[in-house]
């Protein structure tokens, strides 16, 4: 395959296995809650993010 100057390999534009994430949520919390949510996220191999809306998606039934 010859290769572009600048240019990238591969198929940005394919299928992706999820919807992107196009929306921001941010909340204030007390720094003992976000400890104990880490703690919890670390131990599931997460990280806070991934844990955060695996467990709100829990909450409301909404399937993963």
């Amino acid at each position: 395959m010859k290769r572009r100057k600048g240019g990238q390999i591969g198929n940005d534009n394919g299928v992706k296995a999820e919807k992107p994430a196009t929306t921001t949520l941010r909340c204030r919390v007390v720094p003992e809650d976000k400890e104990a949510w880490q703690s919890k996220a670390d131990s599931n191999n997460q990280n806070l993010s991934e844990w955060v809306i695996a467990t709100l998606n829990e909450a409301a039934g909404i399937p993963s």
